[in-house]
């Protein structure tokens, strides 16, 4: 992501000045002051994904505000969700008032007035914010407005699905244009199927967006259970409600089918432990068993078929890698 902002790396006399110059590109217009004035700190970076915007803040305590007169000087007529990472931010938005907390998803509208702070003797906040243009959405405005400033689970269901794939976005962004459209795509996706779970709409989401969404929760579920000796696809589509036929034919969008994907994150998993030090004492078989590979040879022929080394060569390989990383002397 792109750093916009350091309080690290601005002269001390201009922290705040600085801060607001760069704030409206990375989410809008909006006065502030900081709360703890000789301590105050913050950073923001941001990645544009297609239509989208992912942006990463963290500050001192600071009071936010947005009012009717900057609305009017400058509306993008997006939403804004934000996932709160860390701290305890409290807003004031439509009438309405909330104190969230780390693993809350909150929206917002860009097109009204809000109020937001974070108290003095408070350490940093630090959230993640999507920004998605209006006309991309599918649900009715007046829908999603009642939803605005209220505490929304990012822990679990599509909101640990959202939640987790804007963590994912700041440590793995796009290398070109393309590839951020389609993540912004992604991005766009989750947020709709978030919010109409929560609508009780999900009907109104367009059957691909759901689709891209179900094959996320399915990569998910699958990642969730890899230990299970009962993992398999049929295992996977009941899981999902879905037949068996409906499972492939996702995966086949994917070029791959779903026992090729179990068997793919078994198997780097294990090449993980394998390389792990801290695991070197466990069997080459206690491995396997521990991701779902229940038959040593089995095991052994997919591993080298899969990196070309036997597991005990790809352990003795890291090993040696290891030691040879180490300080002497």
């Amino acid at each position: 992501m792109e750093t916009l902002y350091d309080s690290d790396r601005v002269p001390e006399t201009d922290w705040i000045g600085a801060w607001r110059e760069v704030a409206v590109r990375g989410t809008v217009t909006v006065q502030m002051r900081s709360l703890d004035p000789d301590r105050f700190a913050a950073k923001l970076s941001a990645v544009q994904l297609g239509d989208c915007r992912l942006a990463a803040m963290n500050y001192s305590p600071l009071a936010l505000r947005r009012t009717p007169r900057l609305v009017r000087q400058f509306d993008p007529e997006h939403y804004q969700v934000l996932f709160i990472r860390r701290g305890h931010p409290g807003i004031e938005l439509a009438d309405r008032s909330a104190l969230l907390g780390p693993g809350d998803l909150v929206v917002h509208d860009s097109a009204c007035p809000f109020e937001s702070f974070v108290g003095p003797g408070q350490s940093r906040a630090q959230c993640l914010m999507i920004q998605i243009p209006k006309r991309l959405l599918h649900l009715p405005h007046r829908e999603i407005t009642s939803l605005l400033a209220t505490p929304l689970d990012g822990t679990r269901g599509t909101g640990l699905l959202l939640s987790g794939f804007m963590t994912t976005l700041t440590g793995d962004c796009p290398e070109n244009a393309g590839q951020a459209a389609r993540l912004g795509r992604v991005l766009t996706d989750l947020t709709e199927t978030f919010l109409a779970h929560h609508l009780d709409r999900l009907a109104a989401v367009p059957g691909d967006s759901r689709e891209r969404v179900l094959y996320l929760q399915i990569l998910s579920f699958i990642d969730d259970h890899l230990p299970a000796e009962w993992l398999d696809p049929q295992a996977v589509a009941d899981a999902h409600r879905i037949s068996l036929r409906t499972l492939y034919r996702i995966f086949q969008k994917q070029d791959t089918t779903p026992a090729a994907h179990i068997r793919h994150r078994r198997l780097e998993r294990c090449r993980l432990d394998l390389a792990d030090p801290r695991l070197w004492q466990l069997a080459i078989h206690a491995v396997a068993a521990r991701w779902g590979f229940l038959r040593p040879a089995e095991f052994t022929r997919a591993f080298r078929t899969a990196y070309g080394l036997t597991p005990s060569e790809w352990r003795e390989r890291e090993g040696d890698l290891e030691r040879h990383a180490l300080p002497t002397g």
